[in-house]
């Protein structure tokens, strides 16, 4: 009886260490996200993300990421600004659709740690510009910066293309190629390949008709695993090391209503550097870019 009564003993003892080492590792794995978390806004992280397109004009080399924004949002909850955090918050219901069942992107794309590097999207220009109002603040406000004063803005329809260029001029595309595959095959950014087997003649209407019934999907779903955005490192720089400039998500301007570069949602034909598309509200296929734009050295 005793034995028994010893074997449950450390049968218990064994179970609690089990559950005591979750608990640990859970708690270190926090930590070491929340360290990682909030080392994304230092003026050192800020500045090596940024590359030089003009002479005072930097753009951030990736388009603006979930985890980004969710620290700003963070920090304005954190500062008891609660009209403002409301204000900013993602319209996450952007991703339901009636033709397909997206439910886990509105549960799980904004605040899942497995999209925080993937680019944020379902923001309005207004959520934007008061993004980049916050980060203009928070690095100004920072005595260990290289830069004595900065602006962070979405840049102008002329600079996000020249920016898109690279330091080319003719180039149709984010890169130097007119074709959307390299030398070896791979596609050059992400975008939705419609495939010749969906154009259609319209003999009525006398002109060529894409039909999304015969869409191979978004590019990446066999070669890079994307179902729909990629992760904002992903693809090939462009001249200044630049990250998707064409494709992956159409990219706010200055100038409001419009979004440059096309998307995951594009035809090949609409990543190019001069496509723009109109909009009126948040999208699931719309983000942005930030640029600085240097005040005082």
């Amino acid at each position: 009886m005793k034995v028994v009564n010893l074997l449950n003993i450390i049968n218990i003892i064994q179970d609690n260490m089990k559950y005591i080492i979750v608990m640990i590792t859970m708690s270190v794995s926090s930590v070491v996200f929340a360290q990682k978390y909030l080392e994304v806004f230092s003026s050192k992280n800020i500045e090596k993300d940024f590359v030089k397109v003009d002479s005072m004009l930097y753009s951030c080399k990736y388009e603006t990421t979930n985890v980004e924004y969710r620290e700003f949002l963070s920090d304005l909850r954190q500062s008891g600004k609660t009209v403002e955090y409301t204000f900013a918050l993602p319209d996450t219901n952007g991703w339901s659709s009636k033709l397909a069942y997206n439910q886990p992107f509105v549960e799980l794309y904004f605040r899942h740690p497995a999209y925080q590097d993937y680019p944020m999207v379902n923001v309005s220009y207004e959520q934007a510009i008061k993004y980049c109002e916050w980060l203009t603040k928070k690095y100004n406000d920072n005595l260990k910066k290289e830069f004595k004063k900065v602006v962070f803005r979405l840049p102008s329809k002329l600079e996000w293309e020249n920016a898109a260029h690279g330091g080319l001029k003719e180039n149709v595309y984010s890169w130097e190629s007119p074709y959307l595959k390299n030398k070896d095959c791979v596609y050059l950014c992400n975008f939705n390949d419609i495939g010749e087997e969906g154009i259609t003649y319209d003999t009525i209407a006398k002109k060529y008709i894409a039909s999304n019934q015969y869409s191979s999907g978004m590019v990446g779903l066999l070669n890079d695993h994307n179902d729909i955005t990629c992760a904002v490192s992903s693809y090939f720089p462009n001249g200044f090391g630049l990250f998707n400039m064409s494709g992956n998500v159409s990219e706010m301007i200055s100038e409001k209503g419009i979004a440059k570069g096309g998307s995951w949602k594009s035809p090949g034909y609409d990543v190019r550097i001069e496509s723009q598309e109109l909009y009126s509200k948040s999208l699931n296929h719309i983000g942005f870019r930030v640029f600085m734009e240097v005040l005082d050295k």
